[in-house]
């Protein structure tokens, strides 16, 4: 992709996708149930988005992101040869159509949990009286 937003913005979804997949500090890594998806397509996209992650983004696999020293007239390009010693840094990167099913993974992880918080509010708070004003959601055992 020829504009420069396009490789900064591809690493900031797959670490905001991922984030709630991998342990954290603030509200925890989700349980295992929610790496599943009905859709083949969508589970082998989850898959890739978490390996991209792990791999290129958020750490740099030495088994897939191999520096090469290149030598003189030889080149990564077709049609150029270096005039030096360079060096080249493999990697992977995703096209538009992988990035559309990253948009529709998500969406349907969206509706997913959607539907369980919606599920759970009504489990937690049903019957109950409530305070007029909206009021912050607490962990454990801290009540309202």
């Amino acid at each position: 992709m020829d504009n420069p937003l396009f490789q900064p913005l591809i690493e900031a979804i797959v670490i905001s996708y991922a984030r709630p997949f991998t342990p954290n500090e603030s509200l925890g890594e989700l349980k295992k149930e929610w790496n599943k998806f009905a859709n083949q397509r969508l589970q082998e996209t989850h898959r890739l988005i978490l390996q991209a992650r792990n791999e290129l983004i958020a750490h740099s696999d030495r088994y897939v992101r191999k520096a090469q020293i290149v030598p003189p007239g030889d080149s990564k390009l077709p049609g150029f040869k270096s005039v030096s010693v360079g060096y080249a840094i493999k990697e992977y990167s995703f096209t538009i159509k992988q990035v559309e099913t990253f948009y529709q993974t998500s969406g349907d992880l969206a509706q997913r949990l959607h539907k369980a918080v919606v599920r759970l509010i009504e489990e937690l708070y049903e019957g109950m009286d409530l305070p007029v004003k909206p009021f912050d959601l607490k962990s454990d055992n801290e009540g309202l």
